[in-house]
């Protein structure tokens, strides 16, 4: 993958990020998958099936990043 491919990125966790998303990992879990949104706000746990959501933390984006989830609408 190179960075010519707009509709993926990378997002950087911290360790505290990481262990939350394993102490959470069972409540989220849908067929042991946990579903992961990121927008300009941070990253957030989505459990689909209920629609609740749990903030996870807020990620390390770029500049350009940041520009294009602006331009996502949902």
């Amino acid at each position: 993958m190179d960075g010519s491919d707009s509709s993926r990125f990378r997002i950087r966790l911290s360790r505290d990020m990481a262990e939350s998303l394993l102490e959470h990992f069972e409540r989220f879990a849908e067929d042991e998958i946990v579903t992961l949104e990121v927008n300009v706000a941070g990253v957030w746990f989505i459990h689909t099936r209920s629609q609740s959501v749990r903030f996870l933390g807020q990620a390390d984006y770029t500049a350009e990043q940041l520009d294009r989830m602006r331009l996502v609408r949902h």
